[in-house]
């Protein structure tokens, strides 16, 4: 869980708020009662298809967020994600729970507006490509 000094000693109100927000973000289940979703993290290794958006360079690892019942499901979401920018998934670690991965971090603001971004759309968001020769 997140830590209440992580919330207060975050350099910025608007990060404290946003912190808050995912600290207490509400686990929601379908009306069939399916399995929870909550906001998932990890860091993916991709590989460029034809066409893709790495340029010169044929693979990147970059931190994904996306909402999701499962491990699998996250997965699923990442690849779907990945797909559509013409990336293929190699590897995915570290995926956890965001709330469970706060507890051990502290994230920049910009982070926290990824998994905003990702729960309001219902889908992966990505950070930043880093790149490098296949």
């Amino acid at each position: 869980m997140i830590k209440k000094s992580q919330i207060a000693n975050h350099p910025s109100k608007r990060g404290r708020r946003r912190l808050l927000k995912v600290a207490n973000h509400p686990l929601v289940t379908d009306a069939s009662g399916r399995k929870k979703t909550e906001i998932w993290i990890g860091l993916a290794q991709v590989r460029q298809k034809a066409g893709g958006p790495l340029g010169q360079h044929d693979q990147a690892f970059v931190t994904v967020l996306a909402p999701a019942p499962s491990r699998e499901a996250f997965r699923r979401r990442v690849k779907t994600g990945l797909s559509d920018l013409a990336l293929q998934l190699v590897r995915l670690e570290r995926a956890k729970p965001l709330r469970i991965w706060l507890s051990s971090y502290n994230p920049d603001e910009s982070l926290l507006e990824l998994a905003e971004q990702a729960e309001r759309i219902g889908a992966a968001t990505f950070d930043t490509f880093h790149t490098f020769p296949g």
